[in-house]
């Protein structure tokens, strides 16, 4: 399951976090013996259930695989990539249907032509996106 969220200029679709909640859950579920005796889950059933995106060797290797995956995150779209963090932390805590009306309003709230052609445009010539960073916003 895969996601062009951030590289278009566009929020992460909460549906796809409810996917892949469901197939955890339905992962786990037939595991039910490891919450009856308080097992720990390692690191390749965690991977292969997709509690985790990675399993590496060595402090070095994840520290490696965590500056790839912030190097890729700061290259998307500032406005989607906050767009995205929303609607995740919203989805988080609602169902599904909640969680996509609130993606439409939101997606439409933030929907940016600019910043979708300078995606496009990145994409096409396979040259890194420009985006102005975002305005910081002080609380009242």
């Amino acid at each position: 399951m895969g996601c062009m969220c951030g590289r278009f200029a566009v929020t992460t679709d909460p549906a796809l976090l409810a996917e892949k909640i469901k197939a955890i859950d339905e992962a786990t579920a037939t595991h039910a013996d490891a919450d009856v005796d308080s097992a720990r889950v390692d690191a390749e059933r965690a991977l292969r259930i997709g509690l985790v995106n990675a399993v590496l060797p060595n402090a070095e290797a994840t520290l490696a695989h965590a500056m790839s995956l912030a190097r890729e995150i700061a290259a998307k779209s500032p406005l989607a990539i906050a767009g995205s963090k929303l609607a995740l932390n919203h989805a988080r805590d609602h169902g599904t249907a909640a969680s996509l009306q609130h993606m439409t309003l939101l997606q439409s709230a933030i929907f940016d032509t600019d910043e979708m052609a300078i995606a496009i445009k990145a994409w096409k010539t396979k040259q890194p996106a420009a985006f102005e960073p975002l305005p910081v916003v002080t609380k009242v």
